[in-house]
């Protein structure tokens, strides 16, 4: 099988203890199976050759762009952050969430995620979730997402976090919506 395994976080000049994870290389192979499928079932049923050329020459162009995708995506966890790295061959980005922000971590099979060995991280936020996918299952990284996370406590913003309570207990199966005083 093929693996992918974690970087180094010094070679990425990061402090020891950051934990630094490649994509799996199923990240972009994955697109091109298909093309390959469709290129054996155009010889094997039409017995035209260009047809047969045409799909296994679209494949792996059409894959390119994923596959220089997969070369700059990192994943990163450091003792009070968690930063992805994301990009093509122009340039990559690097995006940061403070460990503060971060409320809960769900690991779950992508489509083929059992068969392949990879998982996707479903990272929930203070206010929206970020997806990691295609994250090697031996990597240990969404362990260390949840060990940040216990660690740094969230930080409580008063209006989105906790909003006001209501003037009156709404019970036990009404919903919890804020009271309109001009009743």
């Amino acid at each position: 099988m093929l693996q992918n395994p974690s970087t180094s976080a010094e070679d990425h000049g990061f402090p020891p203890g950051t934990v630094v994870v490649k994509q799996s290389v199923w990240a972009w192979i994955v697109w091109v199976i298909p093309w390959v499928i469709v290129a054996i079932a155009l010889i094997v049923f039409s017995k035209d050759i260009y047809l047969f050329l045409l799909a296994l020459i679209l494949g792996p162009v059409s894959s390119l762009p994923r596959f220089f995708s997969w070369r700059s995506t990192l994943y990163i966890a450091t003792g009070d952050a968690l930063i992805f790295q994301r990009g093509l061959s122009g340039g990559s980005r690097q995006y940061s969430i403070p460990a503060s922000d971060l409320r809960e971590i769900r690991q779950r099979p992508g489509l083929l995620g059992d068969v392949l060995r990879y998982r996707v991280v479903d990272v929930i936020l203070a206010r929206g979730k970020v997806t990691l996918g295609f994250m090697p299952m031996d990597s240990g990284f969404a362990e260390k997402l949840e060990e940040i996370r216990l660690a740094n406590p969230p930080v409580i913003d008063t209006e989105q976090d906790h909003p006001s309570k209501p003037d009156r207990d709404p019970g036990p199966y009404e919903p919890n919506v804020k009271q309109d005083s001009t009743d």
